[in-house]
């Protein structure tokens, strides 16, 4: 992604469709990053995985960020 890191990816995703369930998968510790923090409250990050990580625990949290995005149209 030439210009373009993975955090302003996660902003143009969620401005192109905001009910698009994102994550955030990094190594980076954002714990105390101001603009993750930020985003988090937003709404632009939905969900956080670590690095490394398993393609079992990958696929949980899709599950997981799927179904939350299941519920929403079914209360819409």
């Amino acid at each position: 992604m030439p210009g373009l890191n993975g955090l302003e990816l996660l902003v143009k995703v969620k401005n192109s469709n905001c009910k698009v369930r994102t994550i955030l998968m990094s190594a980076y510790n954002f714990e105390e990053n101001e603009l993750f923090q930020k985003y988090m409250k937003e709404g632009i990050i939905d969900s956080t995985i670590e690095k490394p990580v398993t393609i079992s625990r990958l696929c949980q949290r899709v599950r997981d960020e799927f179904e939350v995005y299941q519920l929403a149209l079914n209360l819409t």
